[in-house]
């Protein structure tokens, strides 16, 4: 019963921040920048809830991982886990930063493409929502939900940034609350919980891996807007078709260099 009522309080601290968004951004940007966002997490939501469905079966083998208590193993699959997650969320942002805006403008027009800046923090909260999914994995398969503080102070810091970030800012400054915490919460404090209370292996393992991880993405990226700059490759705004082309020759490319650079 009790770890029914943990749970319970991890799953009400993401429901929070999901339902109190547009509410935040009606009152420091406007209804229709409420609209107008809600066009970009359509996408990106769907595309999350795909890879998620992808590797919704991993969830019970790492219970079984666990279970055996071979650590060698549980860590050389918690890496292999993070690498495909890499993989995807590395592919993916570079993939919609060049794609979602001539997507938008030929579907809905250009007066409903969001600036740069909008763009650049939804995709982060992408990324940072797909390659949290390694570490709630191995959380859930040891059955730590005893930090039922960290989903209150994660709401609370989502709160406080997106009402402070919001009247500065403006939606830029409301979408930065759901960045902060889980900055705060979930690559700071969940790492540190996993790594110390349950695989009792150091910190520095998992900031060092992980760093490396995201150090490779990053420079697959730079190659891929290198080449892109140097191939010119034709407008993907002019038609449909033009834009499958264009949108396959981006995410073609994008795989064999991540691929390469993981």
């Amino acid at each position: 019963m009790v770890l029914v009522k943990q749970v319970f309080a991890h799953k009400i601290g993401g429901f929070v921040q999901t339902q109190l968004s547009p509410f935040l951004i009606y009152a420091f940007a406007s209804l229709q920048s409420v609209a107008y966002y809600g066009n970009y997490t359509l996408l990106t939501t769907k595309l999350s809830g795909l890879f998620t469905n992808f590797l919704g079966s991993s969830s019970a083998g790492v219970g079984n991982l666990i279970a055996e208590g071979n650590k060698e193993k549980i860590m050389r699959i918690y890496w292999e886990l993070l690498s495909i997650r890499f993989l995807f969320a590395g592919v993916s942002a570079v993939f919609f930063y060049y794609v979602i805006p001539p997507f938008i403008t030929l579907w809905l027009g250009s007066e409903y493409v969001m600036s740069q800046g909008v763009l650049i923090l939804v995709i982060l909260s992408f990324v940072l929502g797909i390659l949290r999914g390694t570490t709630d994995e191995f959380i859930s398969g040891h059955g730590l939900f005893r930090d039922v503080w960290a989903p209150l102070v994660e709401s609370a810091i989502f709160v406080v940034v997106a009402i402070v970030g919001g009247s500065l800012w403006g939606l830029e400054g409301v979408l930065l609350g759901g960045i902060v915490s889980l900055f705060v919460i979930v690559y700071g404090w969940k790492p540190y919980f996993l790594f110390r209370h349950a695989l009792h292996i150091p910190l520095r393992v998992y900031v060092l891996g992980f760093s490396k991880h995201l150090l490779c993405v990053v420079v697959g990226g730079v190659l891929f807007a290198l080449l892109h700059d140097w191939l010119h490759l034709p407008s993907p705004t002019t038609s449909w078709f033009a834009l499958v082309v264009y949108a396959a020759a981006v995410g073609t490319t994008l795989v064999v260099i991540q691929f390469i650079a993981l």
